[in-house]
């Protein structure tokens, strides 16, 4: 078993355009070389890339990234929401599972029951095998960096006005967000969780 990093990026709700966007520098996780046993997972922000806000009432994706020179064959994703505020909708593949032809995407969610103490409101799981059967068929073998899309609705509760609104990984056991190797003899297990954000911070 091995250590990969595990890098949190806040999920960024800019809801309904309020304030100024304020960007923070992430911790050391963005200024640390990627080494061979080595993975950065982040959950993008909301309106990240192009600095939008979302709107109340609106549908927003959400998209799961890795980075790293391991090439993957699997992995198992808890995240943890607030349902008061995002309504989930579903999961998809990301664009590189899908490009490569992985073979099992699956994903689940209300398992906040499965939870005893200090719960959070929401829990996803999302599970994914590149290669499930050795027929004839195989994906391929390759660095995948856009894992998973996350869809939700954004709650038209106007108390979350002018509020960030963030997505974390989450813990119910030690093997929670797990990647395999790709021929699954390895398994890689977070060593540091980084957070850009205090939760839920004002503009």
């Amino acid at each position: 078993m091995k250590f990969y990093k595990l890098s949190f990026i806040l999920i960024l709700l800019l809801v309904n355009g309020c304030g100024k966007y304020k960007s923070t520098k992430l911790s050391d996780a963005e200024n640390q070389s990627v080494t061979q046993d080595q993975l950065v997972i982040q959950i993008a922000n909301i309106g990240y890339n192009a600095r939008e806000p979302v709107f109340q009432g609106q549908p927003v994706e959400v998209p799961i990234n890795i980075t790293g020179s391991l090439f993957v064959g699997g992995f198992d994703l808890l995240i943890s929401y607030d349902k008061a505020a995002l309504n989930f909708q579903s999961a998809t593949p990301g664009k590189d599972l899908t490009d490569n032809n992985w073979e099992y995407f699956t994903y689940g969610y209300d398992l906040e029951n499965n939870c005893t103490d200090n719960c959070p409101s929401g829990l996803i799981r999302i599970t994914a095998i590149a290669e499930t059967n050795l027929g004839s068929n195989h994906p391929t073998k390759a660095n995948v960096s856009e894992i998973a899309v996350l869809k939700f609705m954004v709650t038209n509760d106007r108390t979350y006005e002018c509020t960030k609104i963030d997505l974390n990984f989450y813990w119910l056991k030690c093997n929670d967000n797990s990647f395999s190797s790709w021929d699954h003899d390895t398994t890689f297990i977070s060593s540091k969780v980084y957070h850009t954000y205090p939760k839920n911070p004002r503009l």
